[in-house]
């Protein structure tokens, strides 16, 4: 899985979800996420759901600067949200 969540991003709001296909039956997964661009302000986050309807915030996946982390986690469906965007926000998000 290579995903693009966020392209230059510049308002508030929640990318597309990805839908994480099942590779081992209650197995995390580890993914890379990267994210970069122009902050001024804003928070970018993960956020995951059971059911593709109700999404929670996954617990140290928030960013105010740019980063490249390392997450283990094991969720059927993973969006980005952006919020309290700044006149000059361009994010971008990628994971893999």
């Amino acid at each position: 899985m290579s995903d693009l969540l966020f392209s230059n991003q510049t308002s508030n709001g929640n990318s597309s979800v990805i839908v994480v296909p099942p590779r081992r039956p209650n197995k995390s997964e580890k993914y890379t996420v990267i994210v970069f661009g122009t902050f001024d302000g804003c928070t970018v986050k993960l956020q995951a759901s059971a059911d593709n309807s109700t999404f929670v915030d996954i617990p140290s996946a928030s960013w105010t600067s740019a980063t490249v982390v390392n997450l283990e986690m094991h969720v059927p469906f993973i969006r980005a949200n952006l919020s309290s965007a700044g006149a000059s926000t361009s994010v971008s998000l990628y994971i893999s």
